[in-house]
């Protein structure tokens, strides 16, 4: 795996397991790496960049499971 890879939206999202709508969000909150841009309207993620945000992502645990049964 190239770390330094340039990744599109769809593979973001598979990469993530989350939708266009919450990466665009987290990104005007400030919260998710910046897009490069890449020709006139596309762009990428560096993989290196969309791993150390998952790193820095709080884990689950079983009390999230727990307060939505509740």
């Amino acid at each position: 795996m190239n770390t330094n890879e340039l990744m599109k939206r769809p593979e973001v999202e598979e990469l993530l397991g989350m939708g266009r709508s919450s990466i665009y969000r987290l990104m005007r909150e400030g919260h998710f790496p910046e897009p490069i841009r890449v020709g006139q309207q596309a762009v990428r993620w560096r993989r290196s960049e969309l791993e150390a945000f998952l790193e820095q992502c709080p884990r689950a645990t079983g009390e999230v499971g727990k307060a939505a049964a509740a």
